[in-house]
C-alpha cells in the first residue's frame, strides 16, 4: 500500500515541454514532482466517472514514469545515451516509454486482481490472464530492449522500484470499485455456477482495461503488436461474456464500457445467421430486432432524415380517421393540425415517433436488399430477371411507394448512406459487402456462369428476415407504424 504526504492542493505540472522556466534545484523539484503525480494518480483513479478517471490516470502514470526517469538520468553519471543518439528527440524517447509503462503496469493490475480469485483453474480465469499476458508480453519486450541498452540496471532499477509502485496503484483503485468486488474479494471461494458475479466482473475488468487503452490509441503507445492483437483478445472475451449472461445484458454491459462499436463487428455475424436459422433463441431475436430499430432510428433522428417529408399526408391521414359523423370536430382538427406543423409541435409529437420508427423499419430493408443485389451480383448475376429483380426492387425502393417525398433522389441517396452506414456490422451474406458493385468486365459468362444456388440463398435470407420483423418486431405491430406492416406484408 502506498503512503503520501498530504497536500491541501494540487496544481498541473509545469514541464520543459509546456515553455516554462522554474528557477529551483532541479534535483529536489524532480522528487518533489514524481512524489506529488504519485498523489495526482491515486486522485484521478476516484474518479466517479470511472471510464473518463482511468483514461485521466493513465496519462498520469505516464508523467510519473517520466519524471522518475528524468530524475534517474539526472543524477546519473553515466549518460543514458550514446553518441548515437545524437539529433534524436530524447524527451520523445523517454514519454514513448513511459506511456508504454502506464500501459503495462494497467494490465499487471489486472491480472494481478485475476490472478488472486479462488477457482483460478476456471476457464474464465485462464481465459483473462492469457489475454492480460498476450498483450503485456510486447509492451515488456519494448520496455526491456530500451532500457537495457545503455546500462542494464536501468532495466532492474525501473522494474524493481517504479513498475511496483504504479501497479499498486492500479489494483487500489480495482479493489474499491464495488463493480469488481466479485473478482477482487480474496480468501472467499466464489460460486462455480455460470453467470456468477466474479467471473461477470473479472471480464468486464479486462474489457475495461482495453477500452481505456484503445481510447490512447498507438499515437500515444507506440505498440503495433499490441493493437493487432487487441480486436481478437476483445472478441475472445466477449464470446465468454455471452456465455455467462443473456446477449442483452451483455451488450449493455459491453457499450457502458465504451465497446460497443466493437461488440457489434464481432457479434455481426452471430445476428446475421440469427435471422436465417431456427437455432437462435426467440429472445436473442428479439434482442437484434430491437437493437437494429433502435440504431437506425438514432441515426435517422441525428441526420433529420424525417424533416425532408412533409406532414400533408400524415396530417389527411389523422383527419380521415376522425369519425365522419361530426364535419365540424373534423374541420376543427384539420386547422389545428396545419397550425401544429408550422409551428413545429406535429413534427415533435407525431414525427418522431412514427415516421422514425417507419423509416428504420425501410432502412433496414434497403440494406437487406443492396446487400442481395451485391451477393448476386458476386455470383454471376449482373442482370436479375423477374420476379427476382422486382422483389429485390421492392426492398431496396418501397419506402417511395409509402412516403412518396423520397422520389427526390438527394432525400433518397441521404437516407440509404445513413441507414447503409449504420448497418455495416451486419454483413447478410457472410463475404459479400452490403454495397452494390456490379461485376461488369470482370467476369467472363461463358468460363464462369452464374451460381443458380446463390438465387434460392438470396430469397431464403430476404424471406426469413421478413418473418422475423413481422413476428418479433413490436413497431411493427404496432397499429400507429402501419405503413411499414403493409410494406412487409406485401414483401
Amino acid at each position: 500500500m502506498l503512503t503520501h504526504k498530504r497536500i491541501q492542493s494540487l496544481f498541473p505540472f509545469a514541464s520543459a515541454d509546456d515553455g516554462v522556466t522554474v528557477d529551483r534545484d532541479p534535483e529536489s523539484s524532480t522528487s518533489r514532482d514524481v512524489e506529488a503525480m504519485r498523489i495526482r494518480l491515486d486522485q484521478a483513479l476516484q474518479n466517479e466517472d470511472y471510464n473518463d478517471g482511468l483514461v485521466q490516470s493513465l496519462y498520469d502514470a505516464a508523467r510519473v514514469f517520466e519524471l522518475s526517469i528524468k530524475e534517474r538520468i539526472s543524477l546519473s553519471k553515466i549518460s543514458w545515451f550514446s553518441v548515437a543518439w545524437l539529433g534524436i528527440d530524447r524527451n520523445a524517447w523517454i514519454k514513448e516509454l513511459s506511456y508504454q509503462a502506464a500501459v503495462y503496469a494497467l494490465l499487471q493490475a489486472a491480472n494481478e486482481i485475476s490472478s488472486r480469485v479462488d477457482g483460478r483453474e476456471r476457464d474464465v480465469n485462464i481465459a483473462v490472464q492469457r489475454s492480460l499476458l498476450r498483450m503485456s508480453a510486447p509492451l515488456e519486450s519494448i520496455i526491456r530492449d530500451k532500457l537495457s541498452r545503455g546500462q542494464p540496471e536501468n532495466f532492474d532499477w525501473f522494474w524493481s522500484e517504479q513498475i511496483p509502485v504504479v501497479v499498486d496503484t492500479f489494483v487500489n483503485h480495482f479493489e474499491r470499485d464495488p463493480r469488481f468486488k466479485g473478482a477482487t474479494t480474496s480468501g472467499r471461494r466464489l460460486p462455480m455456477g455460470s453467470g456468477t458475479g466474479g467471473d461477470v466482473a473479472l471480464l468486464v475488468l479486462a474489457l475495461v482495461c482495453i477500452a481505456t487503452i484503445m481510447k490512447l490509441g498507438p499515437a500515444k503507445v507506440p505498440c503495433s503488436q499490441l493493437f493487432t492483437m487487441v480486436p481478437d483478445i476483445t472478441g475472445s472475451l466477449m464470446d465468454v461474456l455471452v456465455r455467462l449472461v443473456s446477449i442483452r445484458e451483455a451488450y449493455h454491459a459491453v457499450k457502458e464500457i465504451g465497446l460497443h462499436r466493437e461488440f457489434l463487428v464481432h457479434f455481426g455475424p452471430r445476428a446475421a445467421s440469427c435471422g436465417v436459422t431456427d437455432d437462435c433463441m426467440t429472445d436473442e431475436m428479439v434482442f437484434w430486432v430491437d437493437l437494429v430499430q433502435m440504431q437506425l432510428q438514432r441515426a435517422i433522428d441525428k441526420e433529420k432524415i424525417w424533416s425532408r417529408l412533409t406532414t400533408s399526408e400524415s396530417i389527411e391521414d389523422h383527419i380521415h380517421a376522425v369519425s365522419d359523423k361530426d364535419t365540424h370536430q373534423t374541420a376543427l382538427l384539420a386547422l389545428w393540425l396545419q397550425s401544429a406543423s408550422r409551428n413545429g409541435t406535429w413534427s415533435d409529437m407525431q414525427q418522431h415517433w412514427v415516421l422514425e420508427r417507419d423509416l428504420a423499419i425501410f432502412g433496414f430493408f434497403i440494406t437487406l436488399g443492396r446487400s442481395t443485389r451485391s451477393f448476386l451480383a458476386a455470383n454471376g448475376f449482373d442482370k436479375i430477371d423477374e420476379p427476382i429483380e422486382g422483389f429485390i426492387r421492392y426492398l431496396v425502393g418501397g419506402c417511395v411507394l409509402y412516403y412518396p417525398q423520397f422520389s427526390s433522389i438527394s432525400s433518397y441517396e441521404l437516407y440509404v448512406e445513413v441507414v447503409s452506414e449504420e448497418l455495416d456490422w451486419l454483413r447478410f451474406y457472410p463475404g459479400y459487402s452490403n454495397t452494390y458493385k456490379s461485376s461488369h468486365g470482370h467476369k467472363n459468362k461463358s468460363e464462369d456462369p452464374p451460381n443458380v444456388e446463390a438465387i434460392f440463398q438470396a430469397l431464403n435470407v430476404c424471406s426469413r428476415w421478413i418473418r422475423v420483423f413481422m413476428k418479433h418486431s413490436k413497431w411493427v405491430k404496432n397499429p400507429s407504424n402501419i405503413k411499414a406492416a403493409r410494406f412487409l406484408s406485401k414483401g
